[in-house]
């Protein structure tokens, strides 16, 4: 709440904040010591690999793919949230994955789309 104002401010929690900046550089550089120490199966990280690959692609699509769900009437809310966003999140990134490594092995231009 804006002491000033007297009404909700919503500046720090703003996508573009200096804050969520922060804190993102934050969670990802203790990600990168945390994934450090722990030694990984040659299964788990082919399969790392992969999602790394087409990370880029699943960031572009993900949010056409949201869309679309909203639009067929799915979202966090048709269900009760503690069940539908962990099984929508999960939908939506595999789906992404799926479509991002399609779209990537186009020839020639594959790349171009969604990176790599």
């Amino acid at each position: 709440i804006s002491f000033r104002d007297g009404i909700a401010s919503e500046f720090f929690f703003d996508n573009f904040s200096v804050n969520i900046c922060l804190m993102c550089v934050a969670a990802m550089v203790g990600i990168k010591y945390i994934v450090k120490k722990v030694w990984f199966g040659p299964k788990t990280y082919q399969g790392l690999r992969f999602f790394s690959n087409v990370s880029f692609g699943i960031f572009l699509i993900h949010d056409f793919l949201r869309m679309g769900l909203v639009r067929l009437g799915i979202d966090a809310l048709t269900f009760p949230p503690i069940v539908s966003v962990p099984i929508l999140a999960a939908l939506v990134f595999v789906v992404s994955g799926i479509l991002a490594y399609w779209l990537k092995n186009i020839p020639k231009v594959g790349a171009y789309i969604v990176g790599g």
